[in-house]
């Protein structure tokens, strides 16, 4: 697979939003009104098949979709109400962990009739969940702890806060944390720099916190990388009915649309701390990376796209159907980046 063959999907979203979560065929969306909106992903996705548009191969194979609020009605199945902004959200196992000003809380989404169960009366900033299903909460001045949602595990050499399953890792200034293996990296006051690397470990068959480590700073080289264009241009005026309207290969290359927008071949994940040591990128894989002013997209390492600043992204590593998209949190919009295969004939 080389870089032309990746077609970049560009699907924007207008509205003010807090937060967004893709899980299980539904697309989960926070708006300014505390309100959570559940969509029918599957469908939706099957339903922008039908719709025409252009695919720009230069300077990178791209199509644009913009849709709103309005758009994405018919496939809404279920708005449910939150009493407060919500600070950061995460999915796992068919729960929805969340944290606003007053808490830190689960929310089945399977039952029915679920009410929300208050986990911890403290804010979390940011919530982080490993491949095997440990759960890290930035809780900013009060420091990282991990929450266990099994109720089974003991975690030694940490302190329990009592009536809980939350346990206090390390009391410093907890911004993020990345899970490295069974291992955390904890970001401080600037969440881009690590400052804490937090190793575990088995003793008798019991998960005991072994060592805090500080990290030392590292410059980061950022290199040059494309910028997209404000507006989808094209020098040329459209000549086939296929949608292609900027190739100069256009007879050997073909759009195979999943309607789901499912990639087998393309992964891409968070840009880990030059401290993770779990990390296994494939060559095909791309990779996000964040600075003080830009978002930016590395394919084999190599620069790819250069975006502005977003107030949140996501990506989905721990997801199989999901993998391929970066999500991107805005003022007044939402973008869905999808990045699928352009086959060759």
């Amino acid at each position: 697979m080389e870089m032309e063959q990746i077609l970049t999907t560009k699907i924007t979203i207008d509205g003010h939003f807090q937060d967004c979560q893709l899980y299980s065929g539904h697309l989960y969306l926070w708006n300014d009104q505390n309100n959570l909106a559940i969509y029918d992903w599957n469908k939706w996705m099957k339903s922008l098949n039908k719709v025409e548009r252009v695919v720009y191969y230069e300077p990178r194979s791209t199509e644009y979709l913009h849709s709103s609020l309005a758009d994405l009605e018919p496939f809404l199945e279920k708005t449910l109400q939150f009493n407060f902004p919500i600070l950061d959200s995460a999915i796992f196992k068919h729960t929805l962990y969340y944290s606003d000003i007053t808490g830190f809380y689960a929310y089945s989404l399977l039952d029915p009739h679920a009410t929300k169960l208050t986990l911890w009366d403290e804010p979390v900033q940011h919530i982080s969940v490993s491949k095997n299903g440990r759960i890290a909460l930035s809780a900013g001045e009060n420091g990282l702890f991990e929450y266990d949602a099994t109720k089974k595990r003991t975690l030694q050499n940490t302190a329990k806060i009592p009536h809980t399953g939350i346990y206090l890792l390390n009391a410093s200034f907890a911004s993020a944390s990345e899970w490295s293996g069974n291992d955390l990296i904890q970001y401080g006051e600037n969440p881009l720099k690590e400052s804490f690397f937090l190793t575990f470990g088995k003793i008798k068959k019991q998960l005991h916190l072994v060592s805090i480590q500080p990290a030392e700073p590292k410059l980061q080289q950022v290199g040059r990388f494309i910028k997209e264009f404000p507006l989808p241009l094209s020098l040329e005026k459209q000549k086939q009915n296929e949608g292609q309207l900027f190739s100069y290969e256009t007879k050997n290359r073909k759009l195979n649309q999943d309607f789901q927008y499912r990639s087998k071949e393309i992964f891409i994940k968070k840009m880990p701390s030059r401290l993770n040591k779990s990390f296994n990128q494939s060559p095909q894989d791309l990779s996000v990376s964040e600075t003080e002013s830009h978002l930016l997209i590395r394919w084999k390492m190599s620069p790819f796209l250069q975006l502005p600043k977003v107030m949140k992204w996501r990506v989905y590593d721990r997801s199989i159907y999901y993998k391929n998209q970066l999500h991107l949190l805005q003022d007044k919009e939402l973008t869905l980046y999808i990045f699928t295969l352009l086959e060759t004939s």
